[in-house]
Protein backbone atom coordinates (compact mmCIF):
# COMPACT_ATOMS: atom_id res chain seq x y z
CA UNK A 1 0.00 0.00 0.00
CA UNK A 2 1.30 3.74 -0.60
CA UNK A 3 1.56 5.73 1.78
CA UNK A 4 -1.63 7.58 2.63
CA UNK A 5 -2.24 11.21 3.42
CA UNK A 6 -5.51 11.95 5.27
CA UNK A 7 -7.91 13.75 3.51
CA UNK A 8 -11.06 13.68 5.98
CA UNK A 9 -14.71 13.11 4.88
CA UNK A 10 -14.87 9.31 4.82
CA UNK A 11 -13.72 6.31 6.42
CA UNK A 12 -10.17 5.00 4.32
CA UNK A 13 -2.49 18.70 39.74
CA UNK A 14 1.68 37.77 71.83
CA UNK A 15 3.53 39.14 73.08
CA UNK A 16 4.14 37.59 76.19
CA UNK A 17 4.70 39.35 79.77
CA UNK A 18 7.54 38.11 82.74
CA UNK A 19 4.42 36.65 84.66
CA UNK A 20 3.67 34.02 81.82
CA UNK A 21 7.41 32.26 82.56
CA UNK A 22 5.75 28.60 83.03
CA UNK A 23 3.77 29.36 79.33
CA UNK A 24 7.07 30.99 78.27
CA UNK A 25 9.35 28.09 79.21
CA UNK A 26 6.68 25.66 77.70
CA UNK A 27 7.04 27.06 74.88
CA UNK A 28 10.60 27.11 74.53
CA UNK A 29 11.14 24.01 75.26
CA UNK A 30 8.16 23.16 72.15
CA UNK A 31 10.19 24.80 70.18
CA UNK A 32 13.40 23.55 70.92
CA UNK A 33 11.62 19.85 70.57
CA UNK A 34 10.44 20.65 66.94
CA UNK A 35 14.09 22.32 65.89
CA UNK A 36 15.99 19.95 67.01
CA UNK A 37 13.68 17.24 65.45
CA UNK A 38 15.37 14.94 62.23
CA UNK A 39 14.01 13.87 59.19
CA UNK A 40 14.14 10.04 58.78
CA UNK A 41 15.51 8.35 55.44
CA UNK A 42 13.66 5.71 54.21
CA UNK A 43 14.89 2.87 52.41
CA UNK A 44 13.28 0.84 49.13
CA UNK A 45 14.84 -1.92 47.35
CA UNK A 46 12.83 -4.27 44.46
CA UNK A 47 15.47 -6.86 45.67
CA UNK A 48 13.94 -7.46 49.06
CA UNK A 49 10.39 -8.00 47.35
CA UNK A 50 7.69 -9.61 48.14
CA UNK A 51 8.59 -7.82 51.61
CA UNK A 52 6.82 -5.75 52.85
CA UNK A 53 10.03 -4.81 54.83
CA UNK A 54 10.03 -2.20 57.80
CA UNK A 55 11.96 0.97 55.65
CA UNK A 56 15.05 0.28 57.14
CA UNK A 57 18.62 0.07 55.34
CA UNK A 58 18.50 -3.24 56.78
CA UNK A 59 14.80 -4.46 56.01
CA UNK A 60 13.69 -1.47 53.21
CA UNK A 61 10.91 -1.51 52.01
CA UNK A 62 9.78 -3.42 48.12
CA UNK A 63 7.21 -0.58 47.46
CA UNK A 64 7.54 3.39 46.33
CA UNK A 65 3.90 3.68 47.62
CA UNK A 66 4.55 1.91 50.65
CA UNK A 67 7.05 4.44 51.38
CA UNK A 68 5.67 7.55 50.61
CA UNK A 69 2.23 6.16 52.76
CA UNK A 70 4.77 6.07 55.59
CA UNK A 71 6.83 9.04 55.40
CA UNK A 72 5.90 12.18 56.60
CA UNK A 73 7.07 15.64 55.86
CA UNK A 74 10.75 16.62 55.45
CA UNK A 75 11.87 12.47 55.39
CA UNK A 76 13.63 11.07 52.65
CA UNK A 77 13.12 8.45 51.18
CA UNK A 78 16.34 6.21 48.79
CA UNK A 79 15.48 4.05 46.00
CA UNK A 80 18.14 1.45 45.16
CA UNK A 81 18.25 0.80 41.33
CA UNK A 82 15.56 -1.62 39.99
CA UNK A 83 12.62 -1.55 37.81
CA UNK A 84 9.56 -0.74 40.57
CA UNK A 85 6.23 -1.86 38.71
CA UNK A 86 3.35 0.79 40.47
CA UNK A 87 2.10 4.00 40.15
CA UNK A 88 3.00 6.46 42.58
CA UNK A 89 1.02 9.43 44.89
CA UNK A 90 3.01 12.07 46.37
CA UNK A 91 -0.40 12.49 49.40
CA UNK A 92 0.50 16.33 49.49
CA UNK A 93 3.26 15.37 51.30
CA UNK A 94 6.95 17.62 51.42
CA UNK A 95 9.03 14.66 51.28
CA UNK A 96 12.09 14.03 48.77
CA UNK A 97 11.93 10.65 46.62
CA UNK A 98 15.24 9.86 45.21
CA UNK A 99 16.90 7.53 43.46
CA UNK A 100 20.33 5.97 45.21
CA UNK A 101 21.83 4.86 41.42
CA UNK A 102 20.03 7.49 38.62
CA UNK A 103 17.14 7.42 36.16
CA UNK A 104 19.72 5.07 34.08
CA UNK A 105 18.75 1.76 36.17
CA UNK A 106 16.11 3.26 38.35
CA UNK A 107 12.45 2.90 36.97
CA UNK A 108 8.90 3.26 37.79
CA UNK A 109 6.80 1.48 34.94
CA UNK A 110 3.22 1.70 35.08
CA UNK A 111 2.81 -1.05 33.05
CA UNK A 112 1.49 0.35 29.81
CA UNK A 113 -1.80 -0.63 29.47
CA UNK A 114 -5.33 0.64 29.26
CA UNK A 115 -6.11 1.91 32.47
CA UNK A 116 -2.75 2.18 34.19
CA UNK A 117 -3.10 5.97 34.71
CA UNK A 118 -0.16 8.15 35.83
CA UNK A 119 2.99 7.14 36.74
CA UNK A 120 3.56 9.62 39.62
CA UNK A 121 0.28 12.24 40.39
CA UNK A 122 0.56 15.27 42.47
CA UNK A 123 -2.95 16.46 42.79
CA UNK A 124 -3.11 17.35 46.96
CA UNK A 125 -1.45 20.90 46.84
CA UNK A 126 2.26 19.71 46.83
CA UNK A 127 4.51 22.12 47.28
CA UNK A 128 8.44 23.11 45.99
CA UNK A 129 9.46 20.90 49.26
CA UNK A 130 7.83 17.71 47.34
CA UNK A 131 10.70 16.57 44.94
CA UNK A 132 11.25 13.42 42.85
CA UNK A 133 14.96 12.92 41.91
CA UNK A 134 16.86 10.71 39.26
CA UNK A 135 14.08 7.96 37.78
CA UNK A 136 12.69 7.25 34.27
CA UNK A 137 9.15 7.15 34.15
CA UNK A 138 7.19 4.92 31.94
CA UNK A 139 3.68 2.76 30.92
CA UNK A 140 1.93 5.49 32.18
CA UNK A 141 -1.81 5.68 29.87
CA UNK A 142 -4.06 8.70 30.99
CA UNK A 143 -6.14 11.22 28.77
CA UNK A 144 -3.91 13.83 30.69
CA UNK A 145 -0.76 13.22 32.39
CA UNK A 146 0.22 9.96 31.78
CA UNK A 147 3.57 10.53 32.75
CA UNK A 148 3.14 12.85 35.42
CA UNK A 149 -0.04 14.45 36.58
CA UNK A 150 -0.04 17.66 38.47
CA UNK A 151 -3.44 19.52 39.69
CA UNK A 152 -3.67 22.10 42.19
CA UNK A 153 -0.13 22.05 43.15
CA UNK A 154 2.31 24.73 43.54
CA UNK A 155 6.25 25.05 43.22
CA UNK A 156 8.59 25.80 40.60
CA UNK A 157 10.50 22.75 37.59
CA UNK A 158 13.79 23.52 37.32
CA UNK A 159 15.52 22.48 33.87
CA UNK A 160 15.73 18.35 33.42
CA UNK A 161 16.65 15.69 30.75
CA UNK A 162 13.83 14.54 29.31
CA UNK A 163 12.99 12.44 26.43
CA UNK A 164 10.24 13.61 24.58
CA UNK A 165 7.02 16.30 24.40
CA UNK A 166 4.49 15.20 26.90
CA UNK A 167 3.33 18.03 28.05
CA UNK A 168 -0.15 19.92 28.54
CA UNK A 169 -1.70 22.49 30.69
CA UNK A 170 -1.85 19.80 33.48
CA UNK A 171 1.69 18.89 33.74
CA UNK A 172 3.57 16.11 31.71
CA UNK A 173 1.76 13.72 29.81
CA UNK A 174 3.20 10.86 27.66
CA UNK A 175 4.66 7.43 27.72
CA UNK A 176 8.25 8.21 28.90
CA UNK A 177 10.24 10.70 30.46
CA UNK A 178 13.59 10.66 32.09
CA UNK A 179 14.48 13.01 34.60
CA UNK A 180 17.08 14.08 36.76
CA UNK A 181 15.98 16.52 39.13
CA UNK A 182 12.33 17.05 38.88
CA UNK A 183 10.68 19.47 41.98
CA UNK A 184 7.10 18.63 41.81
CA UNK A 185 4.61 21.30 42.02
CA UNK A 186 4.01 21.95 38.85
CA UNK A 187 3.14 25.87 37.93
CA UNK A 188 1.70 25.78 34.58
CA UNK A 189 3.63 28.94 33.24
CA UNK A 190 7.13 27.37 34.72
CA UNK A 191 6.54 24.14 33.32
CA UNK A 192 6.10 25.59 29.63
CA UNK A 193 8.99 27.81 30.08
CA UNK A 194 11.16 24.68 31.39
CA UNK A 195 9.72 22.24 28.71
CA UNK A 196 8.33 23.80 25.40
CA UNK A 197 11.98 25.30 23.57
CA UNK A 198 13.43 21.51 24.12
CA UNK A 199 9.93 20.21 22.53
CA UNK A 200 10.67 16.93 19.55
CA UNK A 201 8.15 14.76 18.09
CA UNK A 202 7.49 11.06 19.68
CA UNK A 203 8.24 8.09 18.28
CA UNK A 204 6.13 5.52 19.68
CA UNK A 205 6.83 1.75 18.91
CA UNK A 206 4.20 -1.33 18.71
CA UNK A 207 4.68 -3.20 20.40
CA UNK A 208 7.41 -2.70 22.41
CA UNK A 209 5.49 0.50 24.05
CA UNK A 210 1.83 -0.60 22.86
CA UNK A 211 0.91 -3.96 22.40
CA UNK A 212 -1.94 -2.45 19.68
CA UNK A 213 -1.92 0.19 17.21
CA UNK A 214 -4.73 1.64 18.17
CA UNK A 215 -3.64 2.42 21.97
CA UNK A 216 -0.60 4.13 20.15
CA UNK A 217 -2.73 6.35 18.30
CA UNK A 218 -4.66 7.19 21.72
CA UNK A 219 -2.06 8.29 23.07
CA UNK A 220 0.28 10.07 20.54
CA UNK A 221 0.00 14.33 19.73
CA UNK A 222 -0.04 15.75 16.51
CA UNK A 223 3.34 15.41 15.27
CA UNK A 224 4.36 12.19 16.51
CA UNK A 225 5.00 8.89 15.15
CA UNK A 226 3.77 5.35 15.43
CA UNK A 227 6.16 3.20 14.12
CA UNK A 228 4.86 -0.74 13.59
CA UNK A 229 7.17 -4.17 14.00
CA UNK A 230 6.52 -6.71 11.24
CA UNK A 231 3.04 -8.64 12.17
CA UNK A 232 0.02 -9.15 12.00
CA UNK A 233 -2.49 -7.07 14.43
CA UNK A 234 -6.33 -8.15 14.45
CA UNK A 235 -7.93 -4.14 15.26
CA UNK A 236 -9.44 -1.61 13.24
CA UNK A 237 -7.89 1.67 13.76
CA UNK A 238 -9.14 5.08 13.33
CA UNK A 239 -6.89 8.50 13.60
CA UNK A 240 -9.03 10.11 15.55
CA UNK A 241 -8.15 13.29 13.92
CA UNK A 242 -4.60 13.54 14.63
CA UNK A 243 -2.09 14.60 12.54
CA UNK A 244 0.56 11.87 12.79
CA UNK A 245 2.52 9.30 10.92
CA UNK A 246 1.57 5.71 11.41
CA UNK A 247 4.01 3.42 9.28
CA UNK A 248 5.47 -0.06 9.26
CA UNK A 249 8.67 -0.55 10.25
CA UNK A 250 9.46 -3.20 7.74
CA UNK A 251 6.93 -2.64 4.82
CA UNK A 252 3.47 -3.80 3.88
CA UNK A 253 4.79 -7.36 3.03
CA UNK A 254 5.50 -8.72 6.63
CA UNK A 255 3.23 -5.77 8.74
CA UNK A 256 -0.87 -6.36 8.16
CA UNK A 257 -3.87 -4.83 10.08
CA UNK A 258 -6.66 -7.22 9.53
CA UNK A 259 -10.06 -6.48 10.99
CA UNK A 260 -11.70 -9.87 9.81
CA UNK A 261 -15.08 -10.59 11.97
CA UNK A 262 -14.86 -6.66 13.35
CA UNK A 263 -17.93 -5.37 11.15
CA UNK A 264 -15.80 -2.08 10.86
CA UNK A 265 -13.72 -0.40 8.54
CA UNK A 266 -9.63 -1.56 8.71
CA UNK A 267 -8.68 2.37 8.67
CA UNK A 268 -10.74 5.14 9.57
CA UNK A 269 -9.84 9.11 9.14
CA UNK A 270 -13.37 10.96 9.95
CA UNK A 271 -12.37 13.58 12.10
CA UNK A 272 -11.08 16.25 9.67
CA UNK A 273 -7.87 14.52 9.30
CA UNK A 274 -5.48 16.43 6.68
CA UNK A 275 -2.66 16.17 4.89
CA UNK A 276 -0.19 15.21 7.96
CA UNK A 277 -1.75 12.50 8.84
CA UNK A 278 -0.19 9.39 6.85
CA UNK A 279 0.17 5.33 6.74
CA UNK A 280 2.50 4.18 5.28
CA UNK A 281 3.43 -0.05 4.51
CA UNK A 282 0.94 -1.80 5.76
CA UNK A 283 -1.32 -4.21 4.34
CA UNK A 284 -5.03 -3.73 5.42
CA UNK A 285 -7.77 -6.79 5.18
Amino acid sequence: MQAVKGASGGETGQDMTTRHNACVVAATAMLLTVSTARADTIHVDAANCPGPGNGSEADPYCSIQTAIDNAVDTDEIVVAPGTYFETINFLGKAVTLRSSGGPEVTIIDAGGDLGAGSVVTCDAAEGPGSVLQGFTITGGVAFEGGGMYNDGSLGRVPPRRHRHRDLDDQGFRGRRTTMNTQHIAAVTVLLAAAVVPVANAVIINVPDDFANIQTAISVAMDGDEVVVAPGTYFEAINFLGKAITLRSSDGREVTTIDATGLNDSVVKCVSGEGPDTILDGFTIT
